[in-house]
């Protein structure tokens, strides 16, 4: 197959997981022997290659790049937005697709391409297959979140911004769902009715993190940790003020970043020697150091690589109910649910991990490199056979 990738960024630009894990995609499709590329956007409009395979960078048609994140004015934001949702310009896209000749298009993320770039896939033809892993057909921010809660229903500004895009995801040939839980709210919503192919398909851990993690050393100090996006809707907050008022010796590792003055204000807010904020690392060092991993989302977050990985690398989770997070964490299992909905919650589960911290420690183990190895061959096999079956509709 020639398979053309169409996502708003690509490494070494990472908006978050959905970057990681597409490298995963595009790169195992090129060992599997298919032909790919890439098209992505950027400040400005230029080829290049990453770890062989070709990139095209497509200048951003908006008024602003959109990565990195930063505090942006709201009124410059909803103009962008505008833009996003009905003024898309494909002509540099079209030439690349012309050019490439792609048996199927694999989109992915389409903030600041909008979904208008579907009009141009159905007018050339091209087979086309979305994989879901947030909430931006429904929301402006991708998140369903807003002033620290989740949307129960689309606010005013996203039912304007995202009036066409029921409409323009009918042109779909495939949807895949990274949890049943995004494809299933989307399709209850109406969205994919006419679309002939649909299926749920789990990221894999992502092997190359995980090649360095080794079992847990057991200390008199609980070592839990968090990586990831540091913003309100990631439930930082709610993880640090439940955390601070445990009374045991632990420390807390918040990896990852967030827009500066945020970040600041939890430091503030939050100083205490036993919480560490230490920036970027890699994941690998991340779970070397942590045996507990806290990912307490409020928003309803679709599928975190977190959760997945440090499972993999034989960390316990404390996780969610929210979203996806209940298709990884199994409660009792492999880690422990809570709902940030009920006072005290995340605290009842840190303290449930602590007492019986010697189960865990002795019962979650990493995965060897073949075991995850293993799982991205059927990861992939399962997107491979699903996009032959869609070429061939």
């Amino acid at each position: 197959m020639r398979i053309l990738f169409i996502n708003t960024l690509y490494p070494p630009d990472i908006g978050g997981g959905a970057e990681i894990i597409l490298k995963a995609q595009v790169e195992a499709f090129r060992v599997r022997g298919h032909k790919v590329s890439v098209i992505t956007l950027g400040k400005t409009s230029e080829e290049d290659e990453v770890d062989g395979i070709k990139i095209h960078r497509v200048k951003i048609n908006n008024i602003y790049f959109h990565y990195p994140r930063r505090a942006i004015a709201l009124p410059k934001k909803f103009v962008w937005h505008i833009i996003d949702s009905f003024f898309g310009k494909y002509n540099e896209v079209k030439g690349i697709i012309d050019d490439f000749e792609p048996d199927i298009v694999s989109c992915h993320n389409l903030v600041g391409f909008g979904v208008g770039i579907l009009d141009e896939l159905a007018r050339s033809r091209t087979k086309t297959v979305l994989t879901l892993h947030d909430q931006y057909l429904l929301c402006a921010r991708s998140n369903m979140f807003r002033e620290g809660c989740v949307c129960e229903r689309q606010c005013a500004d996203c039912k304007i911004l995202r009036v066409s895009y029921r409409r323009k995801v009918a042109q779909l040939d495939g949807v895949v769902g990274v949890s049943n839980f995004i494809l299933d709210k989307l399709s209850k919503l109406g969205y994919f009715r006419e679309v002939p192919r649909k299926t749920v398909i789990h990221n894999p851990p992502y092997a190359k993190l995980l090649d360095a993690i080794t079992k847990v050393s057991p200390s008199k100090i609980v070592k839990f940790g968090y990586l990831g996006t540091i913003a309100a809707s990631k439930g930082i907050e709610l993880l640090l003020e439940e955390i601070s008022k445990l009374e045991c010796d632990f420390t807390l590792i918040v990896a990852g970043s967030g827009e500066g003055d945020y970040v600041e204000r939890l430091k503030s807010k939050y100083a205490n020697d036993r919480i560490k904020f230490i920036g970027y690392v890699s994941a690998a060092d991340f779970y070397q150091c942590v045996e507990c991993v806290i990912v307490p989302s409020i928003w309803e977050d679709t599928f975190p690589g977190v959760a997945q990985e440090a499972i993999a690398g034989g960390r316990a989770v404390i996780g969610s109910r929210r979203g996806g997070i209940p298709e990884i964490v199994i409660d009792k299992v492999n880690g422990i649910l809570f709902d940030p909905n009920v006072a005290g919650s995340l605290q009842e589960a840190m303290h449930s991990y602590i007492a019986n911290r010697s189960f865990w420690l002795s019962k979650l183990l990493p995965l060897s490199k073949s075991e995850v190895d293993r799982m991205g061959d059927h990861w992939v096999k399962e997107l491979e056979d699903f996009y032959q079956e869609v070429i061939k509709e």
